[in-house]
């Protein structure tokens, strides 16, 4: 008896370290993908100021409503994602992005240059530029601008012939979400207020940072919201 005991307690001791090793087998990310026709509203329109967040859409809407002239593509119904996109994964973290729309085709090589539970992060093998830049001291929303998002282009700058601007040529980047076993595109829109100037952008591939929000001084405004478009394997 005390046998048999002894058999079944190592049998459970066995299956449990099993799922243990289980959940932590990474996705295999390799493959083709599609984007599905939908960009799905998944994530309601959230508000932030320093005194914390807001979650009540009358008054956000009250808000928006007041700063028009700033709004972002928020939208709480599902609508077409345009065009066809095809997200291709090979070995060695290569990846290729075919994107289609009226007329035009374009394809991007690509890398996986960094990889979390939530996200992956894809990185152009080319730079783009160059890009000139004034040099300017930057506002409160540029610097908001600057952390509110988990990923950003590599970039690199010099100086030009004028001495007031500098050439740049930066490397894009696009966020990929993972989420319970299956690859998303962010559609993330978000608009920042502060007391003396607003900047808004719509549809990124990309998430926020959430390590912004204990940023916001008394003044700040961060409207956001992430709706995404679920990436279909073939």
């Amino acid at each position: 008896m005390k046998q048999s005991y002894f058999a079944l307690f190592l049998l459970t001791i066995s299956l449990g370290s099993c799922s243990k090793d289980g959940e932590n087998i990474p996705l295999v990310l390799e493959g083709e993908y599609r984007a599905a026709g939908t960009v799905l509203a998944a994530n309601p329109i959230v508000m932030y100021t320093s005194r914390g967040q807001i979650d009540n859409q009358a008054v956000i809407d009250r808000y928006l409503k007041r700063h028009a002239r700033y709004n972002p593509s928020f939208s709480r119904t599902n609508i077409i994602f345009p065009g066809t996109t095809t997200l291709a994964i090979r070995a060695n973290n290569k990846a290729a992005l075919i994107s289609s729309y009226q007329t035009r085709h374009d394809t991007t090589e690509a890398e996986i240059t960094d990889r979390t539970t939530d996200y992956f992060v894809l990185a152009n093998l080319d730079s783009v530029g160059p890009i000139r830049k004034p040099f300017s001291i930057k506002d409160g929303c540029s610097m908001l601008a600057d952390r509110i998002k988990v990923a950003y282009p590599g970039e690199r700058c010099r100086p030009d012939s004028s001495f007031f601007s500098s050439s740049c040529k930066n490397r894009p980047v696009r966020v990929i979400r993972i989420q319970d076993e299956k690859l998303f595109i962010p559609q993330f829109s978000w608009l920042i207020r502060t007391a003396t100037c607003g900047i808004t952008q719509s549809g990124e591939w990309n998430l926020l940072d959430s390590a912004v929000l204990g940023q916001l001084r008394s003044g700040d405004t961060l409207v956001v919201q992430e709706r995404q478009v679920e990436l279909l394997k073939q």
